[in-house]
């Protein structure tokens, strides 16, 4: 099978994470919680992906899945960053903070989390280049995002805050054990993982059953987001490094804008446009080669 470069893959995700909110809204706004949102979501991933496994491989396939094992315990601490503090406290955020909120204070907290702990754990370098693409992006979301008021603290930007740092956790933890390796069979028992995880909030928030015209919704959010979104940021961790994967996932508000566009008339205005237009800046100054990029820190 042929492999695409991780700049692609990261795109990709960007694209597929960038309907998250739009199928989260859609559910809350037709009644449907967060809790059984996000445990719904997940559940269905994981449901889909055994079906695609069973049905693509057969027993062989189910026997590759418990090769992993061995592993599970390290696919099991970065389920709780990458799913459950991610799925739970995003769609908790999306109740009362709009999508381009939630999507800008998830990305500046992931960003900053995978700079710090790509440093510590990863032992990658600092440098100029790095910074001034995270300089031009902040500066770019902020001018797309300004007007939604920062300003006024509140739990749900907390929220967004805790799930941004969940994800650039779970970005580096992958790359620093080797999981994105393991492909399918790591989404697999991640998304199992995860699961189980998002079933106790959901549980103790009294359980409801999804009716029909929630379920396609719901669908809609496993596929897209979730399996899509997470196998693609796994496909370009395993080819790239995770800060400059994290450059190009803040590409996912340009995504999000268009999306709410063609989903709800929503227009940028012009300082927004401005915004975009440094974010691709931000993006193609990591991905301009260069002879050499001198490291900030080394050791």
């Amino acid at each position: 099978m042929r492999k695409f470069s991780w700049k692609i893959y990261a795109l990709l995700a960007a694209i597929a994470e960038a309907s998250t909110g739009i199928f989260n809204r859609t559910s809350m706004e037709e009644g449907f919680e967060s809790e059984p949102t996000a445990f719904y979501g997940c559940l269905l991933s994981f449901l889909i992906l055994t079906l695609f496994i069973l049905l693509r491989y057969r027993e062989e396939g189910v026997k590759e899945l418990f090769n992993l094992k061995n592993e599970s315990l390290r696919i099991a601490i970065a389920a709780v960053y990458g799913l459950f503090i991610v799925f739970y406290f995003e769609t908790k955020a999306y109740v009362s903070l709009s999508v381009a909120t939630v999507v800008f204070v998830m990305l500046g907290s992931s960003m900053i989390t995978t700079l710090i702990m790509g440093r510590i754990l990863l032992k990658e370098q600092l440098t100029l280049k790095y910074l001034s693409a995270i300089i031009l992006a902040l500066v770019g979301l902020f001018l797309i995002f300004h007007h939604y008021g920062f300003d006024k603290f509140s739990f749900a930007t907390l929220f967004s805050v805790a799930a941004g740092t969940g994800y650039g956790i779970f970005l580096v933890y992958s790359k620093k054990a080797n999981l994105e390796e393991a492909g399918f069979k790591f989404l697999w028992w991640f998304l199992g993982f995860g699961s189980i995880y998002l079933a106790i909030p959901f549980i103790l928030n009294t359980p409801s059953l999804p009716s029909m015209h929630d379920l396609k919704n719901l669908l809609l959010l496993a596929i897209i987001p979730t399996l899509g979104g997470y196998y693609f940021t796994i496909a370009a961790l395993s080819e790239g490094k995770a800060r400059d994967v994290q450059i190009v996932l803040l590409s996912v508000p340009l995504f999000a804008a268009l999306f709410g566009f063609l989903a709800f008339s929503e227009v940028l205005t012009d300082t927004q446009l401005l915004g975009a237009a440094t974010i691709l800046a931000a993006i193609c100054i990591v991905e301009w080669p260069t002879r050499k990029d001198h490291a900030i820190i080394n050791k």
